[in-house]
């Protein structure tokens, strides 16, 4: 008997294991043979119809919304320059949210991913040669009782994913809205 190579193994499992993660409970039209409750003659299956012991066919499918960030103390200044000449500085406090930011419940809930996102890109990171645009900003205060000073543009690939991270904390000035 020959054995299949392990990572043949591997691949069938795997692919078997996404087709079983793809299939939708709900959209199980049924094939009418046994199907105990749906419509007999049609074939379709009533995911809300109960069965016969009295038991949904298909529990509704519940997800657990992601916690909300929790508000971190912060008071920080947002000088955003949108690259065509408009320079906007915003004031942010968070803990209560309040300031001259246009949405500050958001931009506080941008800052309660903590520190490191203000810390420089490393410079040995390989980045992808993608300009994004000529927008910058500048970050500046504290947050969670530490000093941070951030500066964030659009120039290459690393830069790019930075800004997204934090973007609404530039909000509106950045003029990509």
């Amino acid at each position: 008997m020959r054995r299949a190579p392990q990572f043949l193994l591997a691949a069938l499992v795997l692919g078997t294991l996404a087709l079983a993660g793809c299939a939708d409970p709900g959209a199980d039209t049924g094939s009418g043979a046994g199907g105990g409750g749906g419509d007999e003659a049609s074939g379709s299956v009533d995911p809300e119809e109960p069965t016969a012991n009295g038991t949904d066919r298909f529990p509704p499918m519940t997800t657990t919304p992601p916690p909300s960030a929790a508000a971190v103390p912060a008071e920080v200044t947002i000088t955003v320059d949108d690259g065509a000449g408009t320079v906007t500085e915003y004031t942010l406090t968070c803990q209560p949210a309040g300031g001259t930011h246009p949405n500050p419940a958001d931009a506080c809930s941008t800052l309660a991913a903590g520190t490191s996102a203000f810390a420089p890109p490393d410079p040995n990171q390989a980045c992808t040669e993608i300009y994004g645009g000529p927008q910058t900003a500048t970050v500046s205060g504290t947050l969670n009782g530490a000093q941070i000073q951030g500066t964030f543009g659009r120039a290459d690939g690393c830069q790019i994913a930075r800004w997204e991270a934090l973007a609404a904390l530039f909000g509106p000035a950045a003029g990509l809205n």
